[in-house]
């Protein structure tokens, strides 16, 4: 019985933790999407989803979303790190967001447009890039304290963007994320995701 007992566990502990998981799909066209999976892989479409190649694969690594600006410029993050293409998925480069600790880790990414990107992530992390994502500087701020993640951050157009996260924080700039400011929401609770439906 503990000889079953001791296969079982192994074989539930090897295949569990092999398990695949999807994140976010980002449509680049009518027909080509790209569709990240949680144990490194990325993978691309060009025909409506009949067919799939992987075009990214980092062992040991989360991909956690993927976004595409047009058809060429493109990113997906892991947990301290975000990999940028240029060329529609062909070719991936990675850069390092930062040396965080091990529970720290990269929520949300997103660009202005293809030189200016912030990051933000657990226990108030948030970072800029100006050159591309290649390198990042970490954004102090009086609002937001290492006890409060955050969770998304999105631009509607390269001067207002709006970053959520615990405890019902809500952060907005008009000014292309040079200020953050506070906005009073009047809710406490988790918030995760967060998509503009319109130019206002």
């Amino acid at each position: 019985f503990f000889v079953l007992f001791i296969l079982y566990f192994l074989f539930f502990f090897f295949f569990s933790s092999r398990r695949r998981h999807t994140r976010y799909i980002s449509v680049t066209g009518v027909q080509t999407c790209a569709l990240p999976i949680s144990t490194g892989e990325l993978y691309k479409t060009i025909d409506g989803g009949i067919n799939w190649s992987n075009i990214l694969f980092k062992v040991y690594n989360t991909f956690s979303g993927i976004e595409f600006s047009n058809s060429s410029f493109g990113w997906t993050h892991s947990s301290n790190g975000i990999f940028i293409t240029k060329d529609g998925g062909k070719n991936w480069n990675e850069y390092k967001i930062g040396n965080f600790m091990y529970d720290n880790y990269i929520k949300s990414v997103a660009f202005t447009n293809e030189t200016l990107a912030f990051a933000v992530g657990t226990y108030g992390i948030l970072s800029k890039s100006s050159n591309q994502g290649i390198t990042w500087e970490s954004i102090k701020t009086n609002i937001v304290d290492t006890y409060t993640n955050l969770n998304d951050v999105v631009f509607k157009d390269p001067s207002n963007g709006i970053i959520i996260g615990s405890d019902g924080i809500f952060l907005r700039t008009t000014d292309g994320g040079s200020v953050w400011k506070l906005s009073n929401i009047n809710v406490s609770v988790n918030l995760n995701k967060f998509s503009f439906v319109d130019s206002k």
